[in-house]
């Protein structure tokens, strides 16, 4: 047994920093103290603990709806923390997907629009993917946009959440895309994802003449 005498309660307790030893552990706190490990701690791996913490309490039955909000603020927040860790925000907003039904709300969509802005490339798509579920058709736009991203990631996730708005500007749009020179023809791959949600009859065509091994490299969209 350890008895550390300290003046006050510390805020966050991080025990075996960085996860180094084999170790069962077993820890009970409560929503604030895992929220505060979530949002401040300096160890990604506490903070990836915490967020399965957070996201196991957040779909309790028991948690209220109070408790709930203060763990989807708390997201909310570590994905906006451009200091922390990439992959901690991206794993935020890939949570942010279980835990909240659709459409999101309007300051879930604000943090959202904030990545997709400020963002790399795989958290710009993440974010993109995100918004996509909504099929709102007035982000058509936005996703037209990023058709033209430097990353094939992202522009293949702006073309699926632009099939899926079913917007009256996609079908052009993705018609554009699949002749956008790109790299084992990712292009026309991503068209044929974003057409696949579009339901757009006039995707047939391109879709059959895709399945044409001709010319070379064409059998990566078979």
């Amino acid at each position: 047994s350890f008895h550390f005498p300290l003046v006050r309660a510390p805020r966050v307790l991080v025990i075996d920093h960085e996860g180094q030893w084999i170790k069962e552990l077993a820890i009970e706190r409560s929503t604030d103290e895992w929220i505060a490990q979530f949002t401040s701690s300096t160890d990604v791996m506490a903070r990836q603990q915490a967020s399965g913490e957070l996201a196991r309490m957040h779909g309790d039955s028991t948690t209220t709806a109070e408790g709930k909000q203060a763990i989807i603020n708390a997201y909310h927040q570590v994905i906006r923390d451009l200091s922390t860790y990439w992959r901690v925000r991206y794993n935020a907003m890939a949570q942010l997907r279980w835990m909240m039904p659709q459409p999101f709300d309007a300051n879930t969509i604000a943090v959202l629009k904030e990545a997709i802005v400020h963002e790399g490339s795989w958290n710009r798509a993440v974010a993109i993917t995100l918004l996509g579920l909504s099929a709102d058709p007035s982000l058509a736009e936005l996703y037209i946009a990023h058709l033209h991203d430097p990353s094939d990631r992202v522009v293949n996730a702006a073309a699926i959440a632009l099939g899926k708005s079913k917007s009256p500007l996609a079908y052009d749009a993705l018609v554009k895309l699949k002749d956008k020179p790109s790299w084992k023809n990712q292009s026309l791959i991503s068209t044929l994802y974003a057409l696949k949600e579009l339901g757009d009859p006039r995707g047939a065509a391109i879709a059959l003449d895709a399945i044409r091994d001709d010319p070379p490299g064409a059998r990566w969209t078979l």
